[in-house]
Order: C-alpha cells, then sequence, then structure tokens
C-alpha cells in the first residue's frame, strides 16, 4: 500500500504499522515554505491581535481522527494509499473571524470542485475503514490566529497553493500548544493540464 510515490515522514515504521500506543492523528493539506511564509507574513500584517499560529504550524485539516491504536494503523494507511484525488490550485484569498471560538483564519472564496471531491473521497473512504467521517459541513480554512478580537471579513491578495499531496499528522499536546509532526505523506494524482 504504498505505491503512487507516498512516503513515509516519521513516526510508525512503515514495516510492523503499529507501536502499541495511541497516536492523535488527522489528515490534511501542508503547505510548502512559501505558501506558509506568505500567509504568516499576511496573519502579522492583517490579525489585530490574539495568538498567531507559528507558521510551521499552519495548515488545512481534512478530516481529524482523533486518538488512534497503534494496530488500527494499516487501516489509516489504507486510507491514504487508496484515495483517488487530482491535484488543484487553492486560492487562499479571504479571511475572517469566528467571534465566539476568537478564531481568525484564511480561506479560498471559492472552494475547488476537485477539493470538494477530494473531501467526500476521503470520508467515504474513512467510514469504511471503521473511522469517524468528518460530520460538518466541510469548509476548508486555515487558522491564523486564536483569542482574536472580532474583525471584518474582507479579500486579501490571493495566496495561491498548488496541492500536490494530502498529510497524515500527528498533534503533539504541550504545555506551549499544539506541535505537529508528518507522519506520511501520499501524493495526488498530477493535473490534467491539457485544454
Amino acid at each position: 500500500m504504498r505505491g503512487r510515490g507516498a512516503r513515509w515522514v516519521g513516526g510508525f515504521m512503515p514495516g510492523n504499522g503499529s507501536d502499541g500506543g495511541t497516536q492523535r492523528l488527522f489528515l490534511a493539506l501542508w503547505p510548502d515554505e512559501t505558501v506558509r511564509c506568505a500567509v504568516a507574513g499576511l496573519a502579522r500584517e492583517l490579525i489585530p491581535d490574539g495568538r498567531l499560529v507559528p507558521p510551521e504550524n499552519l495548515h488545512v485539516t481534512l478530516a481529524f481522527l482523533g486518538d488512534v491504536p497503534g494496530e488500527a494503523m494499516p487501516r489509516v494507511r489504507a486510507v491514504g494509499a487508496n484515495l483517488l484525488g487530482s491535484g488543484f490550485a487553492l486560492e487562499l484569498d479571504w479571511i475572517g473571524c469566528w467571534p465566539r471560538p476568537r478564531i481568525s483564519w484564511i480561506a479560498p472564496s471559492y472552494t475547488p470542485a476537485l477539493l470538494v471531491q477530494l473531501h467526500c473521497e476521503l470520508r467515504r473512504a474513512l467510514r469504511k475503514a471503521g473511522f469517524p467521517a468528518p460530520a460538518r459541513r466541510f469548509a476548508p480554512h486555515m487558522t491564523l490566529a486564536r483569542r482574536s478580537a472580532p474583525h471584518a471579513f474582507h479579500n486579501v491578495t490571493p495566496v495561491v497553493w498548488s496541492i500536490e499531496r494530502i498529510a497524515l499528522v500527528r498533534s503533539h499536546l504541550e504545555q506551549t500548544g499544539a506541535r505537529y509532526e508528518i507522519l506520511y505523506e501520499w501524493p495526488l494524482q498530477p493535473r490534467n493540464t491539457r485544454g
């Protein structure tokens, strides 16, 4: 189940599928350094206050798996390995704030059809593998700051992000906040560039 150029980044060893413990996991779109720097710069410039998310933690969550036991890792790997999504471009061009949780975010003003299809396929694959599928309506966004004062929604110059893979990420909850570790990545199919 390691086809299509999938690669282990850290965490569980690919051969054994389990370390015997549980890990808090989620599936995400993980930006490269160029996108992280551009988004972090916008956050510093436009978010009036609050606790900015460190650039290395910026991501778009596709599905939160929760505490996954080591013996379930082969099923997690199968979900990623068998996903048939295609690569696409995502334009992050809309900044807003949810006042009740006091979270500032950046999102696409238009969600590409390929991202919607990828998320639907992921939900089906998670259910089939016995994992909880996301229940809420999918609203792709990247959290920029927590404990943020409410501010207006507005457009920004787009940060264009070429989505080429999905990542399996482990969340380490520490006193200083969350620290994320990419365990595994699966490439998406190349985009069809022909008219």
